[in-house]
């Protein structure tokens, strides 16, 4: 059975004092058999990410960029995770780079394409990077390359066009982290007080790691009084919360105790959307490392935990409880002895109500089903095509954007790869640049750029494989980076299969 929407996902962090009980009961609203469920419950605050981790691992795509964030968070949080090397989310990242590698150096956003994409490859060395530390084997190859990739953008020759300082100053603190040091380089972009604040606090960082310590101080100090968010970096996913926790990381690697933490810490903790999380892939894996490499406030109570079946558990000191589906299904109750205890809480699942109203937040789309001459239909007979129309409109350009087409019952996509088919093929508008598509068992995945302002189509078949009635699914388009750009339609009325 397909579901009819979209899953959903819900979180929540809660610092449990003395007197005052947290009670969670998941899987309210949710249709039974879809919802998975997990909760963390701690005397330390060490869970307040979990919720990252576990969207993050829920993510349902995969580029180049969302892979590498799984695997960084997943190496934060090693105690939540305790993946075998081969597999899990660091080796899937391992073997996106892989896929995604050019001969001429960096890294492509898909497996396939030729495109460079330069943030997305000093952000996979930034995950090489981490991955090491974490204890990984590296291929050495791959870290050879990568190394000169690096050291091409630090040096403005990368790319024929000009390489922003942003990425050569990310570039140059990587570079540090793996060994190569550039102090020279380091000094220089550090120095002018005019650059962005973040560059000279990158610069910094590499100085110091490159054994400076003394000359980076300075240096690091002037860049903290500047506001992080002020200059244009020229980073393809750029926010307040990514500066933040990149300055942080910065910090937990050459000075975690330099008073500009706490200020960090606060600023981070301040952006936390009410989902419990920051947003999009790159945020919160930042932030998962940056606040998980912090070493917790020591213990001041215990949690008392209620479960099913008059289950009752103790948690004191740095010791972690982890908690899934099956121990949560009549919820939990966390209670605080002594002192404020610390409660984190996921869950994902389809709704039991779908939703019927359109979406539009900076874009519109809307479906169509069609017959093979173009006309509207909502019943066909088995084995007959359907062609499906999906219009987009965007009150801007746009660049990686998502649409995620839920199927109806008894139809299935029609791959326009095989020759025998007859009629089968995709169509695109000009102006819609499809960076990758993804037909699974239940939906249609596309992975976009939008070029105009006005509505644009995309065109795909179906084929009627049983019969029956089935619930007309949601559809949504949404930014990848810009979780506040989405829309969703659907959901009402029925596909019949004759």
């Amino acid at each position: 059975m397909r579901a009819a929407s979209l899953p959903i996902y819900r979180s929540r962090f809660e610092r449990v004092e003395p007197g005052k009980p947290c009670r969670l009961r998941p899987g309210e609203g949710l249709v039974a058999g879809s919802a998975t469920a997990s909760a963390q419950v701690s005397a330390v605050n060490q869970v307040e990410t979990t919720a990252a981790l576990a969207w993050l691992l829920a993510y349902p795509y995969g580029c180049l960029e969302q892979s590498a964030s799984r695997a960084m968070a997943s190496i934060a949080l090693p105690d939540l995770f305790p993946a075998a090397p081969a597999t899990g989310p660091v080796a899937d990242a391992l073997r996106a780079l892989t896929a995604s590698e050019l001969p001429e150096g960096g890294f492509a956003m898909w497996p396939g394409s030729t495109d460079l994409w330069l943030s997305g490859s000093l952000y996979a060395g930034h995950f090489l990077l981490e991955a090491e530390r974490a204890g990984t084997a590296v291929d050495p190859a791959l870290r050879a390359r990568t190394l000169a990739f690096l050291d091409d953008v630090v040096r403005g020759r990368a790319t024929a066009e000009t390489v922003p300082v942003g990425d050569r100053a990310y570039a140059l603190y990587l570079l540090a982290g793996m060994g190569q040091a550039e102090r020279d380089l380091a000094k220089a972009m550090a120095t002018p007080r005019d650059e962005a604040p973040l560059v000279r606090l990158l610069a910094a960082g590499a100085l110091a790691r490159c054994g400076r310590a003394a000359d980076a101080k300075p240096l690091l100090d002037e860049a903290l009084r500047g506001d992080l968010r002020a200059g244009r970096l020229g980073w393809d996913f750029d926010s307040d919360v990514r500066r933040y926790a990149l300055a942080l990381c910065v910090l937990n690697d050459i000075q975690p105790d330099h008073p500009a933490v706490e200020s960090l810490v606060a600023a981070i903790r301040g952006r936390t959307l009410p989902e419990g999380h920051w947003g999009t892939t790159q945020n919160n894996a930042l932030v998962v490392l940056a606040l998980g490499r912090r070493k917790p406030e020591p213990a001041a109570g215990t949690a008392l935990v209620e479960l099913a079946g008059g289950r009752r558990e103790r948690v004191s000191g740095k010791a972690l409880l982890a908690l899934h589906a099956a121990d949560l299904a009549d919820g939990l109750t966390v209670s605080a002895d002594g002192g404020p205890v610390f409660v984190a809480w996921q869950e994902r699942g389809v709704p039991t109500t779908v939703p019927t109203a359109e979406l539009r937040r900076g874009l519109t789309i809307r479906r169509e089903y069609l017959t093979l001459d173009h006309k509207p239909t909502t019943a066909v007979r088995h084995g007959e095509l359907v062609l499906v129309r999906l219009t987009l409109e965007s009150s801007q350009p746009r660049q990686n954007l998502v649409i995620a087409d839920l199927l109806p019952g008894g139809l299935e996509i029609e791959e326009a790869s095989l020759a025998t088919r007859q009629r089968a093929a995709t169509t695109t508008s000009s102006g819609l640049c499809v960076k990758a598509t993804q037909a699974q068992a239940d939906r249609l995945v596309l992975c976009l750029d939008v070029w105009q302002d006005t509505p644009l189509t995309y065109e795909y078949h179906l084929r009627a494989v049983t019969r029956g009635a089935f619930q007309i699914p949601r559809l949504r388009a949404e930014a990848m980076y810009d979780p506040d750009t989405a829309a969703e339609a659907g959901g009402v009325g029925q596909f019949t299969i004759e």
